[in-house]
C-alpha cells in the first residue's frame, strides 16, 4: 500500500521512510558502469605511474608533501590551500588519498576558489604563449596578455608586435572609447553588467532644452549589441500654429545657417573620424540644395530598423531629415537632424527645436578585436593630456601606420590641442 501511494501522491503527503533505504533505493537505481569499459584517461593512469617520480612516492609522503604547501605570508583575504587543491587536482590516485577542504561544509571558500581559477588561467595563458613561440597558432595570430587570447596580426600595432607575448596588448583592450568629454571608457569597464551609462554634466549646446548622452544594451532577433546614444540641442525657431510662413527661402536658409552655427558651437566628436566643427564635410545630403531641407517627412515614425534608428525613434510628431552613416570602415555611426514642435499652454505659439541625435554601434563585445569595437576606440595618446606629444610626434613625421584600414595613427582627421589654450580650443592639423 506505501508503494502505490507513493506513486500517486505529491510528496508533501507520501509516508515517510527511512534515509538508510532511500539511499539504498537510488543506489540500486543509479545506472552502473560496466567492468568492461575503461575511463578514457587510463592511459595518462599508466605513464604517471612509469614516468612521474612524484605519483610513485608512498602515500605517507605525499601527505607529508600535502602538509607543506602553504603560503610563506599568510594575510586576510588570501587563499591558504589553491596549491594544495592544484596538487589533488592533479591526477586520480592524489585526489583519492590527498584530503579536501577541512571546513563543516566540505566546500573550498571563495578566496580558494578564486585564487585555483586564477592559477588556472595563467597556466592556460603561459601554454597558448608557448604555443605562439612555436609556431602553432593558426591564420599568424598572437597574443595579446590583456585579453590572454589570440588575435590576428591587424589587432596589434607594429611596436606591440615585436614584443613578448607577455608583454604584448592589443589595440582593442589599450584603446578609449570617448563618450562625452566627462567620460571614457576601456573595454574591460564595458565588460561589467549590466551596462547603462548616463552623463549627468551639461553638455555644449544653445540653450534649447536638455541633452541626452549615455551608453546602453540593445537586443534585437536575440542579437545583443552595445550602443552609444547622444541627442544634443542644436537651434529652435519660433513657429504659430494655422498661419502660412511667408519667406519660406529665407526661412530655409536661416535654418541652414542655424544648423551649422548650432553644430559648431557643439564642438562635438561624433566618432573618431567625424567631429560638428567640419560638419559641412560630413553632411552633404543634409545641405545639399536639391535637398528640400524643410520638407522632411512628418507623421509617426515606424519604431523599426527600416527607419534607422530601431526603437529609439520618436513616438511623436516630428520631422526627421534622412539618415546618414560614417564612410569609415566597420564604423557603424548613425546620424540625424530631428525638429520637434514644442507648443506653450495656448496651443498657439511655441517653439521648433533642431537635434543632432547620433548612434554609435559597439557590436556584441565578444572581444576586444570586435572590428566595430575597434572602429570607435582611440589611442590613450589622442585624448586631451597627452596632445601635446602627440603633435610633436605628427610635425616629426615619427607616427607609426599598420597598414590596415584607415590605420590606427589615421583615424580621421588629427583635432590637436594647441598649447597655451584652454581644453575647447582646437586646431586642425
Amino acid at each position: 500500500m506505501g508503494a502505490f501511494l507513493s506513486t500517486i501522491l505529491p510528496k508533501s503527503r507520501r509516508p515517510s521512510r527511512n534515509g538508510a533505504l532511500q539511499a539504498q533505493q537510488q543506489e540500486a537505481c543509479r545506472p552502473r558502469q560496466t567492468s568492461h569499459e575503461a575511463h578514457p584517461n587510463e592511459h595518462i593512469t599508466a605513464r604517471n605511474s612509469v614516468t612521474s617520480a612524484l605519483h610513485a612516492l608512498p602515500t605517507e609522503l605525499l601527505l607529508e608533501v600535502h602538509a607543506y604547501i602553504v603560503p610563506h605570508v599568510v594575510t586576510p583575504r588570501v587563499s591558504l590551500h589553491h596549491h594544495q587543491m592544484a596538487l589533488r587536482a592533479t591526477c586520480r590516485r592524489f585526489h583519492a588519498i590527498l584530503p579536501g577542504s577541512d571546513s563543516p561544509t566540505q566546500h573550498w571558500t571563495m578566496w580558494d576558489r578564486r585564487a585555483y581559477s586564477h592559477m588556472l588561467r595563467q597556466a592556460s595563458f603561459r601554454t597558448l604563449c608557448a604555443e605562439e613561440r612555436q609556431g602553432l597558432l593558426a591564420d599568424e595570430k598572437i597574443v595579446c596578455c590583456i585579453c590572454r587570447a589570440a588575435h590576428a596580426k591587424r589587432c596589434f600595432t607594429p611596436s606591440e608586435r615585436k614584443k613578448d607575448p607577455e608583454k604584448r596588448i592589443c589595440i582593442g583592450a589599450s584603446g578609449i572609447l570617448q563618450i562625452c568629454p566627462h567620460n571614457r571608457v576601456t573595454y574591460a569597464g564595458l565588460l561589467l553588467q549590466p551596462i547603462s551609462i548616463r552623463c549627468n554634466s551639461a553638455h555644449p549646446s544653445t540653450n534649447t532644452g536638455p541633452s541626452l548622452v549615455r551608453v546602453r544594451e540593445t537586443e534585437d532577433a536575440g542579437r545583443r549589441e552595445i550602443k552609444v546614444e547622444v541627442a544634443l540641442p542644436l537651434c529652435e525657431m519660433q513657429v504659430m500654429w494655422g498661419k502660412e510662413k511667408k519667406g519660406k527661402g529665407k526661412e530655409k536658409l536661416g535654418l541652414k545657417c542655424k544648423v551649422l552655427d548650432g553644430l559648431r558651437k557643439a564642438n562635438w566628436s561624433v566618432c573618431p573620424h567625424l567631429h560638428t566643427r567640419f560638419a559641412v564635410e560630413w553632411l552633404p545630403p543634409l545641405m545639399d540644395q536639391n535637398v528640400a531641407l524643410l520638407e522632411a517627412l512628418p507623421g509617426w515614425h515606424d519604431c523599426s530598423l527600416r527607419c534607422g534608428w530601431g526603437r529609439w525613434c520618436p513616438k511623436h510628431e516630428d520631422r526627421k531629415w534622412p539618415t546618414i552613416t560614417c564612410s569609415a570602415r566597420n564604423c557603424d555611426t548613425r546620424i540625424t537632424l530631428t525638429r520637434e514642435n514644442r507648443w506653450d499652454v495656448s496651443g498657439v505659439r511655441g517653439t521648433e527645436c533642431v537635434f543632432l541625435k547620433t548612434e554609435r554601434y559597439l557590436g556584441e563585445l565578444r572581444g576586444a578585436d570586435d572590428a566595430k569595437w575597434m572602429a570607435q576606440i582611440v589611442e590613450a595618446s589622442r585624448l586631451d593630456e597627452d596632445k601635446f606629444l602627440k603633435l610633436q610626434e605628427i610635425e616629426e613625421g615619427g607616427v607609426e601606420h599598420d597598414g590596415y584600414g584607415d590605420g590606427w595613427e589615421k583615424l580621421g582627421r588629427a583635432f590637436v590641442k594647441r598649447r597655451g589654450e584652454g581644453v575647447q580650443d582646437w586646431e586642425y592639423r
